[in-house]
């Protein structure tokens, strides 16, 4: 299983990485600021992937979602 940046097994447990979460925390800073997401995630050299969700039949159609 493929942990978040901010985590790390240690112990069997995951566990919070420092330079992992700073990165993170210094993304969220950048992107309140004004930055767009793939500029941020750029700026502090965090990887950005792309999540997709698929709408269930019974609500394609209802409005924009």
């Amino acid at each position: 299983m493929k942990l978040p940046c901010e985590y790390r097994i240690e112990n069997g447990m995951a566990v919070v990485d420092e330079a992992g979460a700073t990165a993170v925390r210094e993304f969220y800073d950048c992107y309140i600021s004004g930055l767009a997401l793939m500029a941020a995630a750029k700026k502090v050299g965090l990887k950005p992937f792309c999540v997709t969700a698929k709408i269930p039949p019974a609500m394609q159609g209802e409005g924009d979602l």
